[in-house]
This record gives C-alpha cells, sequence and structure tokens, in this order.
C-alpha cells in the first residue's frame, strides 16, 4: 500500500514535470517563430541584399587567388626551366 502511494506520487511529479517542459517547449516555439514574423517581407529582402553582395565579393576573391595560383605555378616552371639550364 506505501510502495503504491509512493508510485502515484512519483506518478504525478512525474506528469507535472513533463507538461510543464511541453508548455515551455511550446512558449519557445512560439517566440521562435514570433522572431521571424516581426520582419515585413520588404525587410527580408533587403537584409539578403548584402549577402549576394558578400557572395559576389567571395567569387571575385577566389578568382583572384586562383590566377595568383597560376601565376605562381608558371613562375615557379619557368624558375625551374631556368635552374636546369
Amino acid at each position: 500500500m506505501v510502495f503504491q502511494s509512493f508510485l502515484s506520487t512519483k506518478h504525478e511529479k512525474l506528469m507535472i514535470s513533463e507538461n510543464i517542459v511541453k508548455d515551455n517547449l511550446k512558449k519557445n516555439l512560439l517566440d521562435y517563430g514570433n522572431s521571424f514574423s516581426i520582419l515585413n517581407p520588404e525587410e527580408i529582402e533587403e537584409s539578403n541584399e548584402p549577402e549576394e553582395l558578400e557572395e559576389s565579393e567571395e567569387s571575385e576573391q577566389m578568382t583572384k587567388n586562383l590566377q595568383l595560383q597560376q601565376k605562381n605555378s608558371e613562375i615557379s616552371e619557368e624558375q625551374e626551366s631556368d635552374d636546369k639550364a
């Protein structure tokens, strides 16, 4: 009998804890969703533009790096051929 009362109390505590966790999860998900709904579509489009610029700058930088690598390899090949001669 004592064991059953102990189990029922534990079960009640677990159910209460589970409900608290579920409520907190729902609240956090709603807060997370609301953080996106604050922005209107125009602000979202404007916020995407700088990223596109950064991407183009990154691609330009990568192109420059590739060109420099090609020049370096050409120079090193010339130096090797000069060393052999």
